[in-house]
């Protein structure tokens, strides 16, 4: 008798560790990875905040001593930057990105010109990790923004 019901005792047991590892099973799903890209190097984003530039203004960039861009931009706020009467140059018709070719820049010398006007500042670029596709996911970059302010 015994035997029997220590039989059935550990078929309900076996049964029921399968259920649990079925629905613990179920509750996993796949990894889900996009494709976006994520070029690592610095933005600069430059910030007006009375207008006192130019509509047009031209930006000097010279980074660890080599000169990188020079190039006239027209001086208008985009969209969503509006309140804040900042000019980005992150892409579109005015971008000015410097791209990492495997040596991150360390220092950088930025220099905005307008009609009655000049500006120069020096920076060390912060980086931080970007995870476009999510943290566990691969195409991450470091990248560093920034911000001059006229």
């Amino acid at each position: 008798m015994k035997t029997m019901i220590q039989r059935r005792m550990i078929l309900i047991a076996c049964l029921c560790i399968a259920v649990i590892a079925i629905f613990s099973l179920c509750g996993t799903q796949p990894r889900v990875c996009t494709t976006m890209g994520c070029v690592p190097g610095v933005q600069v984003k430059i910030i007006d905040p009375e207008w006192k530039a130019a509509p047009v203004v031209n930006v000097l960039i010279i980074a660890d001593g080599r000169e990188i861009r020079d190039r006239d931009c027209e001086h208008t706020p985009g969209v969503e930057e509006e309140h804040e009467h900042t000019v980005s140059f992150s892409g579109g018709a005015c971008s000015v990105r410097i791209e990492d070719r495997g040596q991150p820049v360390k220092n950088m010398r930025v220099t905005v010109r307008w009609d009655g006007g000049e500006v120069t500042r020096d920076f060390q670029p912060e980086y931080v990790m970007h995870y476009p596709n999510g943290p566990d996911c691969p195409g991450a970059c470091k990248q560093a923004v920034v911000e001059m302010r006229l």
